[in-house]
C-alpha cells in the first residue's frame, strides 16, 4: 500500500495499492474499518498517491502509468459502494506521477510527476477537467509530493533534488537540505511548512506566513534512525506525525514550533517502513 486519504467527513478511508488498485473503507465503524465495495483498477501501474476533494464528492488517483484519474465518491451509506470513473485518464506528463492534491476551494487539482514537473487542472466540473496553463518547472531530479497551503494560493513542491519549491509570487526555494526531501506538509494555518528528509532523520520546519520570506525554524524534529518517508499534520496543527524507513512512527508536540517536543514513539509501526500517514478530520485516528 502506498498511499492514504480520508474524506473529509472522516467516514471514508481510500487507499493505494501496489497492483494499481483503489479502495475504500467505512473508516469510523467502531469494530474497524470494513470495505466499501470491490477494489477499483485504477492504473496500469502502481498507484501512487491518493486524495479527496474538499467536498469528498471526488477522489483523485495518481499512477505510476504517468496518469492522473478521477472518480465518482459513493456516500459511506451507499448500497454496494465503488468507484465510478469520471471521464477519462488525465494525460501531459511524461513520467511517473508520485502526488496528487486538491487546491482549498476544490477548483483545482496539482498532480507532480518524475518529469520534474507540476501540472495544474481545473476540475471545477470534475466531469470535464482540462489543463490550466504550461507545467510548472524547476525542479531537475524528479518530484516526490507536493501540498496546498490553506489559503490556495501557495503550493509547496519537493524532490530528489534536495530543494523544496514554494510556488507563488514570487516563488520561492528552500535549500536547507543536503538529501532528497520526501515529504511535504503545510499546517491548517498556513504558518508552518514540514519537511521531511531522506538519510538525515530529520523533519525541518519553515515559517512560511510571508510567503516572500520563509524562515527556518533553528530546531528540526530529530530522532529517527532511519531516512524519514513522511509527515503530516493533525487537524489543529499542534502534532506532526513523522514516519521512517525502519517502520518507526513518531509523534511530535509543536504547539511551540521553536521548541519541539517529542510525544509518542511507535517503533515497529510497519516492518516494511511507513510510507505515508495522514490524519482523520477530527485528529483522532491517524492512517498508515
Amino acid at each position: 500500500m502506498r498511499d492514504v486519504a480520508f474524506a473529509p467527513d472522516g467516514r471514508t478511508l481510500a487507499t493505494a495499492g501496489h497492483t494499481g488498485t483503489v479502495r475504500l473503507w467505512r473508516a469510523d465503524r467502531a469494530d474497524g474499518p470494513t470495505p466499501l465495495g470491490e477494489p477499483r483498477h485504477a492504473h496500469d501501474e502502481a498507484v501512487w498517491s491518493v486524495a479527496f476533494s474538499p467536498d469528498g464528492d471526488t477522489l483523485a488517483s495518481a499512477g505510476y502509468d504517468d496518469t492522473v484519474r478521477l472518480w465518482k465518491v459513493p456516500g459511506p451509506d451507499a448500497s454496494g459502494g465503488g468507484l465510478r470513473p469520471l471521464g477519462e485518464p488525465l494525460t501531459g506528463h511524461t513520467g511517473a506521477v508520485w502526488s496528487v492534491e486538491f487546491s482549498p476551494d476544490g477548483h483545482t487539482l496539482a498532480s507532480a510527476a518524475q518529469d520534474d514537473t507540476v501540472i495544474l487542472w481545473n476540475v471545477a466540473n470534475p466531469a470535464y477537467p482540462h489543463r490550466i496553463g504550461e507545467p510548472l518547472t524547476g525542479h531537475t531530479e524528479g518530484l516526490w509530493d507536493l501540498a496546498y497551503g490553506p489559503d490556495g494560493r501557495t503550493l509547496a513542491t519537493t524532490g530528489a533534488d534536495r530543494s523544496v519549491r514554494l510556488w507563488h509570487l514570487p516563488q520561492n526555494v528552500l535549500t536547507d537540505f543536503t538529501n532528497p526531501v520526501t515529504s511535504v506538509a503545510h499546517d491548517p494555518t498556513g504558518g508552518l511548512l514540514a519537511a521531511a528528509s531522506t538519510d538525515d532523520g530529520l523533519v525541518r520546519l519553515w515559517d512560511v506566513r510571508r510567503p516572500g520570506r520563509p524562515r527556518p525554524l533553528p530546531r528540526p524534529l530529530a530522532g529517527h534512525e532511519a531516512p524519514v518517508l513522511t509527515a503530516a499534520f493533525t487537524p489543529d496543527g499542534q502534532t506532526v506525525a513523522s514516519g521512517a524507513e525502519d517502520g518507526a512512527l513518531r509523534l511530535w508536540d509543536v504547539s511551540d514550533p521553536a521548541r519541539p517536543v517529542a510525544a509518542a514513539t511507535l517503533p515497529d509501526a510497519h516492518p516494511g517502513g511507513v510510507l505515508t500517514a495522514a490524519f482523520a478530520p477530527d485528529g483522532r485516528t491517524l492512517a498508515t
